[in-house]
C-alpha cells in the first residue's frame, strides 16, 4: 500500500479512542478482587496500577504498530503482511518487558506482609504468564483494527477509481451524443436557410442571425452534461424564434416554467430544444391549423413537460433514425436519472422530463 493510501490520522484517531477503552475494560477484574493486604487505600492502588499498565501498554502497542506501518513503506521485506505480524508480536513482548521495568521503578508497590508476600511467592507462575497473553491478545486486536482500516481505504480508494472511470466513460458517451444531435440540427437548419433564401431572402437573413446566436450560444455550453434550466429554456426559446421566422402565425409556443426552478433546476443540455425540434418536424403546421408547443412545469416542480397538439405529418414522412427520443432517454440512463415519460392522445403528444438539483 502506497504512502497516500495509509490512512495516519485515522489510525492516530482510533488508538487515542481504543485505548482508555482497552485499559478500563482490561481492569475491570480488579474492581472485584480483593488485595492481599487490608489497607484502606490497597484495592485503589490496584485499580489505579492496572489501569495504568493497560493503559501505557495499549498505547505502546499502537505506537509500535503503526510504526512498523511506516517503516514497511520504506522496507521492502516489511510490506509482506506475515513477517510484519511476526515482528508485532516479538515487539510486543519486548514491550511487556520493558513497561514492566519502568512500572517498578515509577510505581513502587506497598509492603506486603509476610504473610502475603509468601502467598504471592507461592503463585503458579502463569501469574508472571498472564501479562504477555493479554499483551499479545490486544496487539491481535491493534492488528485486527489497523487491517480493517487499511482495507476499508484501500476499497474507497478502488470505489473512487471505478467512479472516476465510470464518469469518465459517461463523458465519453455523452460526447458521442451530443456528436448524434449537432449534424441533425445542423442539416436541419441549413436546408431550412436554403428554403428560405430561395423564397423570402428577407426572411432569410433574419433566421440566419438568429441561428448565429444560437450556434454561439451552444459552443459556449456543449462541454456541460447538465445545464442550468434556464441555460436551457433561453437556448430553446432562441430555436423557436428562429422557428418563427421561417412559419410565422404557423406556429405558437408558450413557456411557463417559475424562476425558482429555473435557477435551482439542472438538465441535460439541448433536450427542451430537442423536443421542441421534434414537435416542429413530425407535424403539420399552417396558418388555418398552428402547431402550439407549451413547455410547462408539474405542480411539485420536479418535471418539466414539453406537449403539442398532435397533427402529424403523413407516416412516409415520419420515417426517422430515432436519434430524438432515443438520444434523450440514454442520457438520462447515463445520469442514472429517471427515464423520460412519453404520453400520446389523439389529441395532443408530450414528453416530460425530470429536472435535477443543482
Amino acid at each position: 500500500m502506497s504512502t497516500k493510501e495509509i490512512p495516519y490520522k485515522r489510525l492516530i484517531r482510533l488508538a487515542l479512542l481504543t485505548t482508555p477503552l482497552f485499559a478500563l475494560f482490561g481492569s475491570m477484574p480488579s474492581f472485584f478482587r480483593q488485595p492481599f493486604n487490608n489497607q484502606p487505600n490497597g484495592h485503589l492502588y490496584m485499580i489505579v496500577m492496572s489501569f495504568t499498565i493497560l493503559f501505557l501498554m495499549t498505547a505502546l502497542l499502537w505506537s509500535t504498530n503503526i510504526l512498523i506501518l511506516k517503516f514497511s513503506e520504506h522496507a521492502a521485506v516489511l510490506k509482506k503482511n506475515k513477517l510484519r505480524y511476526f515482528t508485532s508480536a516479538l515487539l510486543a513482548v519486548l514491550v511487556t518487558l520493558i513497561m514492566f521495568q519502568l512500572i517498578k521503578l515509577l510505581f513502587a508497590p506497598p509492603p506486603l506482609p509476610a504473610a502475603a508476600e509468601a502467598i504471592r511467592l507461592r503463585s503458579p507462575r502463569n501469574l508472571f504468564i498472564f501479562p504477555f497473553v493479554q499483551s499479545e491478545s490486544i496487539n491481535l486486536i491493534v492488528l485486527i483494527l489497523i487491517e480493517v482500516l487499511l482495507l476499508q481505504t484501500e476499497r474507497n480508494a478502488i470505489q473512487q477509481e471505478n467512479d472516476q472511470l465510470k464518469f469518465a466513460n459517461l463523458e465519453a458517451k455523452h460526447t458521442l451524443l451530443l456528436q448524434q444531435l449537432q449534424p441533425h440540427f445542423l442539416f436541419n437548419a441549413l436546408t431550412t436557410l436554403k428554403a428560405l433564401i430561395i423564397k423570402s431572402p428577407d426572411k432569410a437573413e433574419t433566421y440566419l442571425n438568429k441561428l448565429t446566436a444560437f450556434l454561439r450560444h451552444s459552443v459556449n455550453t456543449t462541454k456541460n452534461v447538465m445545464v442550468p434550466l434556464s441555460e436551457e429554456l433561453d437556448l430553446t426559446t432562441n430555436y423557436l424564434e428562429m422557428q418563427k421566422v421561417r412559419f410565422g402565425e404557423a406556429l405558437h409556443y408558450r413557456i411557463e416554467i417559475p424562476e425558482s426552478i429555473q435557477e435551482q433546476g439542472l438538465v441535460p443540455i439541448y433536450s427542451l430544444q430537442l423536443l421542441a425540434e421534434n414537435a416542429i418536424k413530425h407535424n403539420i403546421l399552417t396558418l388555418a391549423s398552428p402547431l402550439t408547443i407549451k413547455i410547462e412545469a408539474n405542480i411539485a416542480e420536479t418535471s418539466i413537460s414539453v406537449s403539442n397538439n398532435l397533427q402529424l405529418k403523413p407516416s412516409l414522412e415520419q420515417k426517422s433514425g430515432g436519434v430524438g427520443l432515443n438520444n434523450l432517454s440514454e442520457r438520462y440512463r447515463l445520469q442514472g436519472k429517471p427515464d423520460i415519460v412519453i404520453k400520446k392522445s389523439p389529441q395532443e403528444f408530450s414528453v416530460h422530463i425530470n429536472v435535477c438539483k443543482q
